[in-house]
């Protein structure tokens, strides 16, 4: 029980206590004054009163009274009846803008204190201090700017009013409404009462319609307080009476729109927390109005306070007709399913409105809660559901997809639904699509389900043609397989269309089923029967053989050679297969599941888990099924992967099965026998390639494990004996070679065996005939070399001396003999002309390209021409590369051609020069062939394409060896390119054609990034040579190679891999290549001479730098400086792209909500990051030492700013050449250095920092935008407003200094210039830059400037609807 105390005797022992403080303790002091506190209310207000009273007398030591009041005050905060001591204590009481200023900011936790504040404002004025910075006054700014800037009558607002009165009514608690005339006589204090108010009371009322706490001493002395009389015989209430409550409220507001009230319920506060609620809720609403509920408010729009309209909405769907019912929306379903009428009783899942904000909410952040609400319809009324989200259209449609991917499925599975699925089509095309991604999941019965439905409906064309690219494909080859769809016919349009893409696309879908490499649940349906296994053989092929006569439209020379790669494999595989299916007595598979383990482990296997997969394998597998594994291994493993060779073989040790490894021999053979069979291999490098991995295979599981190689199954002697004949050496050669390697790790069959020394005697007899192919005769010195035997050492036999051999179309000789004659071109790029080559790239070699090659070795010319020709045959057959390459690029390393001195580098200018010479001849050639033909012939680059490819092959051959040599002989090469350009660049006569140099550089960039497993620090010196080389070649340098350069620069291959180095190695190689660009472009676009080409690379350099805002938008945050130097300040939209960036992680908030407190953002104590050395300019014009000097004075010398205009002034031979008499960039430099050292020294929060660098900074700001001629002031502006990016500490105290400018100048030309600068930057195409719009909406909002006053908007009224309308138009983008 507490202590009686009389509030006089307490009043003057609390003043005593003040009167005698004596700046010791000031916290020992408030907690002894706050112990009054737990003597009742009316105590209470008497200690607070006195303390104010106390604080406003301003004794000498005001400024620790000041702190004990705080403390006191802040104690009052914590109180349950706060508002009601504080209403008490301020009767009578002067609130003075001084007053708020101090206590405001240990009140800020209660919205309430400034709405208790406002109904005892003072008149006065409040003068605006500008502070830009929270860690100095952090929420000062925040309450003027709720003020309005001007003064407290702003205060008192609706919403204040609103919300002070459901705030009172919670703290008096239910005695509030137990007397009608106590309830009547409060609420008049609050008049008018809007619906506004009138609903927060409502909301009051619900969320606390029981339990609430017992507040009704509170009451009893708020009502003694206001001089009410109080009934005595009144007893302490348990709920609301509401009859009471909103009974008075029809007196004291007799013309309320009740639906409006309902429409208000959209504020903070507003939560239905349970079912018992939610009726309580309703019941009100009945009696209050009788109207039916206004469903609009709740439906139409989404809340700002979507928890509460989500609280509501959850119980109202739930809730019974007769207590609330969806049958009044404006947009509805019509009854159309008799079985779901029950669970649509009250109309909530027909309601479209109902949905449509579901959905919006679930986008909001909400998508868990909307998907749990949404569990009941999926289960009750799935096809209403599903056919109301199919009129749903949201920003990013993510609850539509979740439903249409849930129901869809079911509905194709059930027959009686064929008709709804026609009717969802016909309503939303789009909806269908999104479940037939999902419905590829069902398996395989449920595409081909899919198929049949949709030709049923008549629609399966339609189908096909809106479904994305790679489930048409899908979906078209089922449809032609049921013979539904001419697949030839579909494929030419989609060619027309799609060009290469489609070819991708089909290729993609090709490796998924045939070669089971993807977890694409189409190559899994493909898997699980018999009949899909069918289809899938015979779907494959049919599609290449339907693509084949359409490839001569590939433009990509990567896309026409994989797809020859995979239309041959295809077809190899094919041979096997067709092989197995012929055989008399069918090999039996293991069950699905018993398949799907075993992939699963020969997928997984690797030298770290061999042993324990191959124990696993043993567990799974039995031994019947061992021939179907066999077979499965070396037609599906052995034969496409000969890397893993060694650890297959390690595999079968582990599992160390006799009988499984003569299954697996057994299938090498009879699969080794199939190729020597096919008609193939003559032909097909593809067949071949899997016949040379299968030797290596057959010779490792016999020779090498010292096994007997049956002849009766294989013999190598006969073989290539017939193969001498047939003119399939191409073929069996390499076949045997392979199976004979494994002699050199063979007890038994080692040299000098007697069975292995005839056929290297044959091979030798081979090899010492003359016109044998350069490429067999390197298979035989490889494979002598592999199992260490000198060729010359073994004797030549004489088997094949009286043979006959075919001579037309033999693969193996060369038909005549082979003359290097002095000035003659070799045999070698005659035989190059004959092979397979793609047709459109198919154009004679010239005799004599005109190349001259002065002080190059007279044998190396030669030499070099003919190496290239060998290597031109290698290249005609995509099948020997792998091989072949490796020999040849051996071959250059013995002959010393890549030691990487001077003989390499004439080596690679010989190949240079010859390749972009082959390509001008032909296109010179073609260029004849115009004047009769009046065609567009393009020139070949087939020359070039094959040396970029030497290129990477020779450079891949050294990534075994030590990385740096292949660095350094990369920049050998690199740099004989550069200076090939460089010369032709040079040649008066003729102008420099960059195509074929483009070409060049292209094809190394995509082969080199085409390597796996290269370290960063590897991936760094390979890009740091095209860096360095694109530098030497800059615009700058050689305009005529603009155009490429600028495509090689921004290529995908170079640039984004240059900026994704670790540690942003690869940034300033980027960005001097930007600067070099824009260097370039900076005359043209100054005096906007922007024709032909000089567009078409500023159109560029914008896509460019869109590209990177999108990203690396972190690398022209960081560089912004540097970038906005060499941009022209008539270049608004380019720098805009730059400044517009802001960090992959931010999420910044809209710019232009009304009065936003940016102080308050979490990102704006944040530094950005500046990579631009920003004091260079400075230093050098010799300034920065006497700004600093400046910076830090106490006392400013204005001297230093009588002469700052003069220093940023050009001579006048520097301004003629830079078109403006002043030095922009040292403008930018001293513009951002001064900001920067303010914004260092106001963050220390240094008293003299403050005093010091920020005064300083302002009275520079301000001198200059005085001093400056209108040109002057001009860039200065754009100087600051090249700051105001995203939100960061950078962008709030510029744009502070913007608007300082503006509101502190008393010149119009000021005003209007800052005006010019922010009007010119938002009124171009976006982005717009966050800070920028930040600073125009403060500026046109915000009353304090006066923005609408000024005479020059007066005089153009248009640029304030131009701000309003740009800024508007932002709203949203940057969130």
């Amino acid at each position: 029980m507490a202590m009686l105390m009389i509030p006089s005797k307490v009043s003057s022992h609390v003043r005593f206590l003040l009167m005698e403080f004596n700046d010791s303790d000031y916290h020992s002091l408030a907690q002894e004054i706050c112990e009054f506190f737990d003597y009742g209310v009316e105590t209470s207000i008497c200690v607070l009163k006195t303390c104010f009273t106390f604080w406003k007398e301003g004794h000498t030591n005001r400024l620790q009274i000041e702190n004990v009041v705080s403390l006191v005050l802040k104690r009052v905060l914590e109180m349950p009846y706060f508002a009601t001591l504080l209403s008490c204590a301020l009767q009578g009481f002067e609130v003075t803008p001084e007053f708020v200023t101090a206590f405001h900011s240990d009140a800020s936790t209660s919205d309430s204190f400034m709405q208790i504040l406002s109904c005892h404002q003072s008149s006065d004025k409040l003068q605006f201090v500008p502070n830009p910075f929270p860690s100095v006054g952090l929420h000062e700014a925040d309450v003027f700017r709720s003020m309005d800037l001007n003064s407290l009558d702003a205060i008192l607002t609706e919403t204040a009013k609103e919300t002070s009165v459901g705030d009172l009514i919670e703290e008096l608690g239910y005695g509030f409404t137990s007397d009608a005339s106590l309830c009547k006589e409060i609420l008049s204090l609050f008049l008018p009462l809007t619906e506004a108010a009138i609903s927060r009371i409502l909301v009051v009322v619900v969320r606390t319609y029981a339990g609430l706490k017992d507040n009704y001493d509170a009451f009893l002395t708020f009502s003694s307080s206001l001089g009410c009389c109080t009934p005595t015989e009144l007893h302490t209430p348990k709920s609301w009476n509401v009859d009471i409550l909103f009974e008075t409220i029809k007196q004291l507001a007799p013309g309320t729109i009740w639906p409006t009230v309902i429409e208000n319920l959209d504020h903070e506060g507003f939560d239905i927390p349970n079912m018992e609620a939610f009726l309580f809720f309703m019941m009100v609403v009945r009696n209050i109005c009788k109207d039916p509920f206004p469903l609009h408010a709740i439906c139409s729009f989404v809340w700002k306070n979507m928890e509460g309209q989500l609280s509501f909405l959850k119980h109202a769907v739930l809730a019974p007709p007769e207590i609330f019912t969806f049958v009044h929306s404006t947009r509805k379903l019509l009854p159309m399913d008799i079985d779901e009428q029950l669970a649509l009783s009250n109309h909530a899942w027909r309601s479209l409105d109902l949905l449509d904000v579901l959905c919006q909410l679930a986008e909001s952040g909400h998508a868990v809660s909307v998907r749990s609400l949404l569990q009941y319809p999926l289960v009750h009324c799935p096809r209403t559901l599903l056919l109301g989200m199919t009129h749903i259209e949201t920003a990013c449609n993510i609850i539509q997809r979740e439903v249409v991917s849930d129901l869809l499925p079911l509905m194709i599975k059930n027959t009686q639904d064929i008709g709804f699925v026609l009717n969802l089509w016909q309503l939303n095309r789009e909806f269908v699509i999104w479940g037939l991604l999902d419905a590829q999941n069902l398996g395989p019965d449920s595409m081909l389900r899919i198929i049949d439905i949709f030709h049923e409906l008549k629609i399966l064309s339609s189908v096909i043609n809106s479904v994305p690219l790679s489930l048409g494909i899908k979906l078209a080859i089922l449809a032609s397989q049921r013979g539904f769809l001419e697949i030839e016919s579909w494929l030419s349009k989609c060619i027309f269309l799609y060009k290469d893409v489609l070819f991708e696309e089909c290729l993609k879908v090709i490796k998924d089923i045939h070669f089971q490499k993807s977890k694409d649940i189409f190559s899994k349906q493909f898997r699980s029967t018999d009949l899909m296994s069918d289809l899938c053989l015979d779907a494959t092929s049919f599609l290449l053989n339907a693509l084949k006569p359409h490839t001569n439209v590939i433009t990509s020379r990567q896309l026409f050679e994989e797809l020859e790669k995979v239309h041959e494999a295809v077809l190899n595989i094919g041979t096997f297969v067709a092989a197995a299916e012929r055989k008399d007595n069918p090999i039996e598979a293991p069950p699905s599941e018993v398949q799907d383990k075993i992939y699963f482990i020969m997928n997984n296997v690797s030298a770290a888990n061999v042993e324990s997969k191959g124990k696993e394998f043993s567990e799974i597998l039995s031994i019947q099924y061992y021939p179907w594994f066999a077979q499965y291994m070396v037609i599906k493993r052995v034969s496409t992967e000969q890397q893993f060779h060694d650890l297959y073989l390690k595999f079968l040790d582990k599992v160390n099965s006799q009988q499984l490894y003569k299954e697996i021999v057994q299938a090498s053979y009879e699969n080794c026998k199939v190729l020597l069979g096919s008609a193939l291999i003559k032909s097909d490098s593809e067949e071949r390639s899997l016949l040379k991995n299968l030797g290596s295979w057959l010779g490792k599981v016999t020779i090498g494990r010292n096994r007997v190689l049956r002849a009766c199954e294989i013999d190598p002697k006969s073989l290539i004996i017939d193969a001498y004949e047939k003119g399939l050496l191409i073929a069996i050669l390499p076949f045997t070679a392979k199976v004979l390697e494994s002699c050199q790790s063979s007890i038994a069959y080692q040299p000098p065996n007697p069975w292995t020394m005839p056929i290297l005697g044959l091979l030798s007899e081979i090899y010492s005939m003359p016109n044998l192919k350069m490429n067999l005769k390197f298979e035989i010195e490889i494979f002598f070399k592999n199992i260490g035997v000198n060729i010359k050492s073994v004797k030549p036999t004489s088997l094949l001396k009286n043979r006959n051999r075919e001579i037309d179309g033999n693969p193996d000789f060369r038909n005549k003999d082979v003359g290097m004659a002095q000035g003659s071109r070799p045999q070698m790029i005659d035989e190059f002309k004959s092979e397979n080559i793609s047709p459109q790239n198919h154009v004679e070699l010239p005799t004599n390209a005109g190349i001259h090659y002065a002080g190059v070795h007279s044998k190396l010319l030669p030499q070099a021409t003919m190496l290239f020709s060998e290597w031109c045959q290698i290249c005609s057959h995509p099948g020997e590369n792998d091989a072949s390459r490796t020999r040849h690029v051996l071959h250059l390393y013995q002959s010393g051609l890549l030691k990487g001195d001077d003989k390499t580098e004439s080596f690679f200018r010989i190949l240079t020069e010859y390749s972009i010479a082959h390509c001008i001849s032909s296109r010179e050639t073609n260029s004849g062939a115009l004047q009769s033909t009046q065609e567009v012939l393009e020139p070949s680059f087939i020359a070039i394409d094959i040396y970029a490819k030497l290129v990477f092959s020779i450079l891949d051959y050294f990534r075994e060896q030590e990385f740096s040599c292949k660095s350094f002989l990369l920049s050998k090469i690199v740099t004989v390119i550069v200076r090939s350009i460089l010369k032709d660049a040079d040649d008066e006569k003729t102008p420099l054609y960059p195509r074929p140099y483009f070409r060049l550089f292209i094809n190394l960039l995509l082969d080199l990034s085409s390597w796996d497993h290269i370290t960063d620090s590897e991936n760094y010196q390979v890009l740091v040579v095209f860096a360095n080389a694109f530098h030497a070649l800059q615009p700058l340098k050689i305009p005529a190679f603009s155009l490429a350069w600028l495509e090689l620069v921004s290529h995908r291959s170079f640039m984004l891999k240059l900026l994704s180095l670790n540690g942003q190695k690869g940034w300033p190689y980027a960005q001097h290549l930007l600067v070099g660009l824009l260097q370039f472009l900076e005359p043209f676009l100054r005096s906007a001479e922007l024709s032909g080409p000089v567009y078409l690379l500023y159109k560029g350099t914008l896509e460019v730098l869109l590209m990177l805002l999108h990203e690396y938008p972190e690398f022209l945050c960081g560089y912004h400086f540097t970038f906005c130097n060499v941009i022209p300040p008539s270049c608004v939209q380019m720098r805009n792209i730059i400044l517009g960036a802001y960090p992959r992680n931010m999420r910044v908030p809209d710019p232009s909500t009304p009065n936003l407190m940016i102080d308050r953002l979490p990102q704006i104590v944040e530094a950005p990051c500046i990579l631009s050395e920003i004091d260079a300019l400075l230093k050098q014009k010799r300034m920065k030492s006497h700004l600093d000097e400046y910076l830090s004075m106490r006392q400013h010398d204005f001297s230093f700013l009588n002469g700052l205009k003069h220093n940023l002034l050009f001579r006048n031979s520097e301004a003629d050449s830079a078109g403006t008499r002043y030095n922009v960039p040292l403008v930018n430099a001293l513009v951002l250095y001064v900001g920067l050292q303010a914004i260092q020294q106001l963050q220390a929060d240094v008293s003299e920092s403050r005093s010091n660098a920020h005064t300083a900074a302002m009275q520079m700001f301000k001198a200059l935008s005085c001093e400056l001629d209108a040109e002057g002031l001009y860039l200065l502006l754009s100087a600051i407003a090249n700051q105001l990016g995203h939100p960061n500490r950078h962008t709030h105290y510029f744009s502070y200094i913007m608007l300082y400018l503006f509101f502190e100048s008393d010149q119009e030309i000021i005003k209007e210039q800052v005006t010019r600068v922010l009007l010119e930057r938002l009124t171009v195409k976006g982005p717009h830059p966050w800070g920028l719009v930040f600073t125009v909406t403060e500026l046109t909002k915000n009353p304090r400037y006066g923005f609408r006053e000024q005479g020059f908007i007066r005089c153009a009224p248009g640029i304030e609807e131009v701000f309003e309308s740009v800024a508007s138009s932002e709203a949203g983008v940057n969130t």
